[in-house]
């Protein structure tokens, strides 16, 4: 096992398959940042089935934890920004 002591950034598939503690004590990596799919839901106002839907379809990642599924705030954040659609102003043909 490789130990880390942040001389640079971490690569998962090096001979290490831990993150150094330092990115384990991130917030932005914390569990509270899981939700459940009906949370997801929740979050971005649809349907679970919508939900469930996003990540079959690989468009809105997760994470197993055994038998459980969990969302990442931030995997749904960037599911959001992706999708964005920007209206585009003027006069419509009539």
């Amino acid at each position: 096992m490789t130990i880390h002591h942040g001389a640079g950034p971490w690569n998962p598939s090096s001979d290490d398959p831990l993150p150094p503690s330092s990115m384990l004590k991130d917030p932005e990596l914390t569990t509270s940042m899981l939700l459940t799919a009906e949370q997801a839901a929740e979050y971005l106002q649809v349907s679970l089935r919508t939900v469930k839907n996003l990540m079959s379809d690989g468009q809105l990642a997760y994470i197993k934890v055994g038998r459980a599924t969990r969302i990442h705030r931030n995997d749904l954040d960037e599911y959001v920004i992706h999708n964005r659609r920007k209206q585009r102003y003027g006069l419509r043909a009539s």
